[in-house]
């Protein structure tokens, strides 16, 4: 949207009616092409992670590493001390506890901290526990690393706990539990880290791109899909571009 106002602004702004008329066509062609749900749509469907499903795993793996980032730290929300308030990212968390339910995973690894580089920091892993054991998950399950800030130290601060946590190294086998979009870069964070995982990608994923007229139509979410995807391919040019991964 920001890039339409832009053209926008400019081609109002111009006395050539020419650059006028392309300026004002390409601001339409862009609010278009990112506010339909189809272009969204196809360009998730070949950035999603494939990985696992539930129905690979078999026998349980002892531990499943969650990736904050599907909550609003804002100590300003109505009730923020009794409830965890969730973003659109919450299938990290809800569908991480149905494993754990499920019998797929043995215990639950939170691992992350505050984003914040200003104002109030609230802590997330802490935050989550609280919600965790209010679902009925027991304390000897769950391990919290609550001082990383990005995927990065996510990756690099989870190796150094379970060093520290598990030097006789019962936790071997662990599921790596984080959106498909997000997948890719933390799956490159913690192999740079050295600790083996295995991906599992979590969130609203489809077999198969089904082609629906309405979804022609400019939608509002779109553009919020669209953004998602933007934001994480430039966070895989810094991470790439700083040796990160």
């Amino acid at each position: 949207m920001v890039w339409v106002i832009v053209l926008l602004f400019l081609a109002l702004r111009t006395t050539n009616k020419n650059r006028r008329y392309r300026l004002s066509t390409i601001a339409l062609f862009v609010f278009y092409f990112f506010g339909n749900y189809f272009t969204a749509n196809i360009a998730s469907s070949f950035w999603n992670y494939k990985t696992i499903t539930v129905d690979d795993i078999e026998n349980p793996y002892d531990l499943g590493m969650v990736l904050t980032g599907y909550s609003i730290m804002n100590p300003e929300l109505t009730n923020f001390e009794h409830f965890l308030h969730f973003n659109q990212n919450a299938n990290r968390l809800t569908q991480s506890i149905e494993l754990y339910k499920l019998g797929k995973i043995k215990k639950l690894m939170i691992c992350g901290g505050s984003g914040h580089l200003i104002g109030d920091k609230v802590s997330e892993g802490d935050k989550t526990l609280d919600f965790i054991i209010k679902m009925g998950i027991p304390n000897d399950d769950i391990l919290i690393e609550s001082k990383s800030r990005n995927t990065v130290e996510n990756a690099q601060f989870a190796a150094s706990f379970l060093k520290e946590k598990d030097p006789n190294k019962h936790l071997q086998n662990i599921l790596l539990l984080t959106d498909n979009f997000h997948m890719y870069r933390a799956k490159k964070s913690f192999d740079k880290a050295g600790l083996s995982v295995v991906p599992f990608s979590l969130g609203n994923q489809t077999k198969n791109i089904d082609i629906d007229l309405v979804d022609f139509l400019p939608h509002p979410g779109a553009l919020n899909e669209w953004s998602r995807m933007i934001r994480e391919w430039a966070a895989v040019v810094v991470y790439r571009l700083m040796g990160y991964i």
